[in-house]
């Protein structure tokens, strides 16, 4: 009988131990298996404030490549990641249609570019210069459902 209650605490302890093993995903892998949406930006930093209508997204692939809007424009780049959270992102194109908030836009590509370590939760994803200081605030985008 005392092997037995030996054997179930065992089991006990053992299942209890398992079941606390950290499974949330790595900042990177946050980073990457979600669409962004910008929500915020530190003006001071940026150039431009971003206008409240503007729908700014931007999107990791696994294959260090990225694509989003820049509110009216589409925009695409490179990045390279080193560690879990330093990042160069390189902005390689976008489209030139005339939008109204043509200038945040800019200042939202230019702003891309200097951005050198990122934090991805499940709920935000801060982008931070060289300095430390917070330039770009996404939250993941919102998916439209299908009715």
């Amino acid at each position: 009988m005392k092997n037995i209650t030996k054997i179930i605490m065992a089991l006990v302890i053992g299942s209890t131990i398992f079941g606390c093993v950290d499974t949330k995903k790595s900042n990177l892998d946050t980073l990457i298996s979600t669409e962004w949406r910008l929500d915020s930006v530190v003006t001071e930093i940026v150039g431009a404030p971003l206008a409240e209508e503007s729908m700014v997204t931007i999107s990791f692939s696994d294959s260090t490549g990225f694509s989003g809007n820049g509110g009216c424009n589409p925009y695409f780049g490179t990045f390279t990641t080193e560690g879990d959270d330093v990042i160069a992102i390189s902005p390689k194109g976008r489209a030139m249609m005339m939008c109204p908030n043509l200038a945040f836009e800019d200042s939202y590509i230019a702003a891309l570019a200097v951005v050198t370590k990122f934090v991805a939760a499940e709920d935000q994803l801060v982008m931070s210069n060289a300095n430390g200081d917070a330039v770009l605030i996404f939250v993941p985008a919102e998916k439209e459902e299908n009715l």
